[in-house]
């Protein structure tokens, strides 16, 4: 920056964003800013850490002549000076942020800076001491995260009567932390993976949130703990050398615990609203005196093998989480207990097969299950479902993929609030049954299934989006799809039309959300239904003059897609690992003049919207050639003109292509809604119109 000081005098703030890859950089004289006395904020920040590449603002090695008399924000990315000068006049600076900063120390001896409410200096990974802090009796946040040198706080922090905030999660060489005790307005303190940390330091009573996870080598909690009556959430998780935790009987406030990964932790604290002994050591918890409890995760509880009686006792649990807890030999059968839980709404039992798996067993009361909106039976080794499995009425969600089931039991129809069903891996079922509603079905690698039943919509009030996916499912009865796909038209068309309508009815100024349904099935042609087909991965679409008497256009996009490595690997070696892409299409409206104007099929920034997501590697990946068919829908009044132009690609979640999955073929259909002011309460399938 040259010695060109006209007209700063005048300057009262300075932000520029250095992550940009056209940022350049900025070489500061000693006497940059020796004309602003008038500068309040000083930004130099990186909008995008990720494009980040390393500081860009250098100063001189002498440092600066004049300096900030009026400066309340100080933002400067990437610090590179040791330390702030001693000629820094920095008496009005409210906030001072130098996230990855070259400071050792942020200053030596005593600043007055009575102004001073916010330091942050997180990931500044040369800090090694900080300063005496009597000078900042205002400060109100205190932020060291990753200041993986930091060995030492200094005393002085506990006369700071203002601080709410303390973070130093991360502080790997921390030992030690001072006496807390007098900071009355400290809320949250954040120990977070100060590894070497042994002891805690005491703690002011109006503490509200305590992060302690990944503190190995802390073995107790201290007794002064009972006084923190305000504590509302206390994260142990990955507290590994923790043996016990004191009776919190007496904490009326506490909501959350988290005992993740507390290997030596063998009781279960009381009175608390969600308790997460995950990856524990606990053989058989007693909930005698949990009576407030909301949430409850047992994940991978190694010790655990049965759930007792008492959990009855739980009437205030909504989510009750189990997975992989693959000691556990009282499933499949599921305590009739649990039929007393009339507020629960989550039941994940996943991965826990039991040592003789062969039947689900549900108990004969699911009456008071009336609120069980989501049921995970994922892997359980099941073999047979029973009849009553429809009598959970409230059922959103249900996943029973990776299980030995030859068929579904027809009571499923009764599930009439089902939104998602999944039976992906299910390698013996031979027939889907009917389903009420508009119900989307992962069935992947369900290598057995032969028969779909026709959709059972009924003309549904749901505006939630569908998705089948029928990936790898190679032995599907051809005239069974196609029915399928039959009652799947019929009712995106249908939908369409009553959307559209309702939305008009509310505000005909905007438009409204696209009831999108995709379906993908192994295939190598687009349907002769198409109107319109291509075997490239783009299509033109000329559309006839009488559509602009509609109000708007119900469209249905395919594509096939193409292998051509079926054996591609993942660059991770998990079994279950999965990267994704998506099959993306970009819709373009020809205007007259021949200049193109997007016009998008969904409101999306983007350029491009998604038709349908698909692994391009894992146990899922797609093994041979298939078909992809997504249903849109939008205003004929938003058109340009006559002429469409359809491109589809397929990229992976970084928008970069993927050079083994391509678009060999695509297809347009297009129906127009008749003109809905004439439409009153006719029967929606008489309302639309095909292009022959």
């Amino acid at each position: 920056m040259e010695d060109n000081f006209e007209g700063t005098e005048t300057i009262e703030a300075i932000s520029l964003d250095m992550s940009s890859s056209n940022a350049r950089d900025i070489n500061l004289t000693p006497w940059a800013f020796a004309k602003m006395e008038k500068l309040r904020l000083l930004k130099f920040y990186v909008s995008n850490v990720r494009d980040n590449r390393g500081n860009k603002v250098h100063v001189p090695g002498e440092g600066f002549e004049y300096v900030f008399n009026e400066l309340k924000y100080l933002h400067w990315y990437g610090f590179p000076l040791k330390s702030l000068q001693p000629n820094f006049q920095l008496e009005s600076l409210v906030i001072l942020e130098m996230p990855n900063s070259n400071v050792e120390e942020l200053w030596s001896g005593f600043m007055q800076l009575v102004n001073l409410k916010r330091i942050d200096l997180r990931e500044s990974q040369q800090l090694i001491k900080f300063p005496d802090l009597s000078g900042t009796p205002n400060l109100e946040s205190l932020i060291l995260k990753e200041c993986t040198s930091l060995s030492e706080i200094p005393s002085s922090i506990q006369h700071l009567t203002k601080m709410e905030s303390l973070y130093l999660g991360g502080c790997v060489s921390l030992t030690s932390i001072p006496n807390c005790s007098g900071l009355k307005s400290l809320k949250e303190l954040d120990l977070r993976d100060c590894s070497k940390l042994k002891r805690l330091p005491e703690l002011p009573n109006n503490l509200e949130t305590l992060g302690l996870s990944g503190c190995k080598s802390l073995v107790e909690i201290p007794s002064f703990f009972k006084y923190l009556s305000k504590l509302q959430s206390l994260d142990l998780c990955g507290c590994q050398s923790l043996m016990s935790i004191l009776d919190l009987r007496g904490w009326k406030s506490l909501e959350y615990l988290g005992v993740l990964w507390c290997l030596m932790l063998p009781k279960v604290p009381n009175s608390i609203e969600i308790l997460d002994l995950i990856d524990t050591v606990i053989e058989a918890p007693s909930f005698e005196d949990h009576d407030s409890l909301d949430s409850l995760y047992l994940n991978n509880s190694s010790m655990l093998k049965s759930l007792p009686s008492s959990i009855c006792k739980l009437k205030y649990l909504e989510t009750l989480c189990l997975f992989d807890c693959s000691n556990i030999d009282k499933l499949p059968e599921i305590p009739p207990s649990i039929s007393c839980l009339k507020r629960l709404d989550s039941l994940n039992f996943s991965g826990c097969k039991g040592e003789n798996a062969v039947c689900l067993i549900l108990p004969p009361n699911l009456l008071g299950l009336d609120n069980l909106r989501e049921l995970h039976l994922s892997d359980c080794g099941i073999t047979e479902l029973p009849d009553n499995l429809g009598r959970l009425t409230s059922l959103e969600t249900l996943y029973l993929d990776r299980n030995h089931f030859q068929s579904i039991p027809g009571s499923i129809i009764n599930l009439s609030k089902l939104r998602f069903l999944d039976i992906s891996n299910c390698e013996r079922i031979k027939v889907l049954p009917k389903l009420r509603y508009w119900t989307s079905i992962s069935a992947v690698n369900c290598t057995s299934l032969e028969e779909l039943s026709y959709p059972s919509f009924h003309n549904s009030s749901f505006y939630y989006d569908m998705e089948a996916n029928f990936t790898n499912c190679f032995k599907l009865n051809r005239a069974s799809l196609n029915y399928f796909l039959e009652g799947t038209v019929l009712e995106m068309q249908g939908r369409a039309t009553s959307i559209v309508k309702r939305h008009l009815q509310v505000n005909a100024a905007q438009s409204p959300p696209s009831p999108l349904a995709s379906i993908c099935y192994p295939e190598n042609d687009i349907p002769k239904w198409f109107s319109f087909r291509s075997t490239r991965s783009f299509i033109d679409v000329k559309l006839p003059q009488h559509c602009f008497n509609y109000d708007f256009i119900c469209l249905a996009l395919s594509v096939v897609v193409t292998i051509s490595d079926p054996n591609h690997q993942c660059d991770h070696q998990e079994d279950d690992y999965h990267e994704y892409s998506n099959v993306n299409y970009e819709g373009i409206v020809k205007s007259k003049d021949g200049d193109r104007c997007l016009n998008r099929i969904d409101e999306s920034e983007d350029d491009f919207y998604s038709l349908f997501e698909v692994p391009y590697c894992g146990p899922d990946y797609i093994k041979s050639n298939h078909m992809i068919i997504g249903f849109g829908y939008y205003f004929v009044s938003e058109l340009c003109d006559d002429e469409f132009s359809f491109q589809f690609s397929v990229k992976n979640r970084n928008e970069s292509n993927i050079e083994h999955i391509k678009v060999v073929k695509c297809g347009v259909h297009l129906t127009f809604g008749l003109n809905l002011e004439t439409l009153g309460d006719e029967p929606y399938p008489k309302r639309l119109k095909h292009i022959k």
